[in-house]
């Protein structure tokens, strides 16, 4: 195995130059400057994990703002990339041209670049995902049991930025605790063990903050609010007002403006209408039961309905629909910590270009999860030795992409940029690796 370090860190550097240069120090929307600000006055509530605010943290001790987590992020998740693409790659042409193609996919797909520019904490899954697959891959190969201690490190840290990202790495959970490898029994049993304090510590970032350890209020109205953007689409299609009565005296809405009201794009963009559409008044105090209860009997007696509207999100999430939505932010917004950008003219030329191919159908998310599906099936039929972490992987993007199905508050497409990079790497993976005989990377 050639792990290429130098070579690997060569190209992180420069796709990190590529990619961070022209909208430096990172575009920054609403949740990012919210998770920036908690880095700055302390973390207040779990509405997001807070780990997005340490992570700010550490980046403004360190560089003085938003620069050196951007910069880092983009740089681990390249880096990584590359040296699973060297472990398999035999052949230093193999290698080149499977980095290369890693960084034209950002190129090729606007939604890949267009989120990997915005300091959002899906990048930091990302990030923390693909380099915990690294370092398990080279624990297997190396018998080191100090790499399954910094993988598990890694996993714990991605399921604290986004708790549904346990969805995307579970497959590789369950393969490093089920299936043999070429681990001592030792080795194993430290990796477990380092494993379950990582997913524990990852999960308890969540309920207590840091430093003083202090329970976090519990953000119990943030999934009413999605259930009542699924009540108005439920309305919508079923052409008559489901909203709890004490919400409805106080909207006094008609199923035909519930119909305008409705956009299966974002829960804002119904709740919140900027447009001069009717909006909803804010839910009251303890109301979150009432849509919760209406919510239950809505989806009970309308499932067909509902299913209509969680599919609508999906179409739009995944690129299927007329137009992609959301698939980078528009700049930098407002802040009161002076962060600006420092190439504004460079970044507007690269946000427009961004929109602009983003709806151009060759490039459509849904093009990268077709491409992983047939790679797993060629992989699996020529006996391509990278099949197993190509399936898990694969799984963990499908797993991920479900998990925003039901629960989900938009159909932005930066939610599965995580999905999309695996996506890409797997292919690259399969393209790269050799089709015969086994290796210890697979545990074979």
């Amino acid at each position: 195995m050639h792990l290429r370090l130098r070579s690997s860190a060569l190209f992180a550097l420069a796709a990190t130059l590529f990619i961070c240069i022209p909208v430096w120090p990172g575009l920054m929307s609403f949740d990012s400057l919210y998770a920036y600000k908690q880095s700055v006055y302390g973390v207040e509530t779990a509405l997001w994990p807070p780990m997005h605010d340490y992570l700010f943290y550490i980046s403004r001790k360190m560089t003085g703002g938003p620069g050196g987590l951007f910069a880092a992020q983009v740089f681990a998740l390249f880096g990584a990339s590359a040296l699973i693409i060297a472990m398999y790659a035999r052949t230093s042409l193999r290698y080149w041209l499977g980095i290369s193609a890693f960084l034209l996919a950002f190129v090729w797909f606007p939604t890949l670049i267009g989120t990997a520019i915005v300091n959002w904490k899906d990048v930091s899954l990302t990030c923390f995902s693909v380099v915990a697959f690294a370092l398990w891959l080279v624990a297997n190969e190396r018998r080191s049991t100090l790499f399954l201690v910094l993988a598990a490190v890694a996993l714990g840290l991605a399921v604290s930025v986004r708790l549904n990202g346990l969805a995307l790495v579970l497959p590789l959970i369950v393969v490093w605790l089920v299936f043999p490898t070429n681990q001592s029994s030792r080795s194993r049993a430290i990796g477990a063990g380092a494993l379950g304090l990582s997913l524990l510590a990852g999960y308890a970032s969540t309920v207590w903050r840091l430093p003083d350890l202090k329970r976090l209020p519990r953000a119990s109205d943030a999934f009413a609010l999605v259930q009542l953007w699924d009540l108005v689409g439920l309305s919508a299609c079923a052409n008559e007002v489901l909203l709890p009565a004490s919400l409805q005296a106080r909207a006094n809405v008609s199923a035909a403006e519930l119909r305008m009201m409705y956009d299966p794009r974002h829960i804002n963009l119904t709740l919140n209408p900027t447009d001069g559409r009717k909006a909803l008044p804010n839910l009251e105090p303890g109301e979150a039961s009432a849509v919760a209860t209406e919510w239950k009997a809505a989806v009970r007696h309308h499932p067909l309905c509902y299913m209509k509207h969680r599919v609508r999100v999906f179409l739009f999430q995944m690129g299927l629909t007329r137009t992609v939505f959301y698939p980078t932010h528009d700049g930098l917004d407002a802040n009161e910590f002076g962060i600006r950008l420092s190439h504004p003219a460079a970044a507007e030329r690269e946000i427009d270009i961004i929109k602009e191919t983003a709806n151009w159908w060759p490039m459509r998310p849904f093009w990268l999860y077709l491409l992983a599906g047939i790679a797993c099936i060629v992989a699996r039929r020529s006996g391509n030795r990278s099949t197993r972490v190509l399936f898990m992987m694969a799984i963990g993007a499908v797993l991920y992409v479900g998990s925003f199905f039901f629960p989900g508050p938009a159909a932005d497409a930066r939610y599965i940029f995580p999905s999309n990079v695996f996506c890409a790497l797997l292919c690259l993976i399969a393209l790269v690796a050799s089709d015969r005989g086994g290796h210890a990377l697979d545990g074979r």
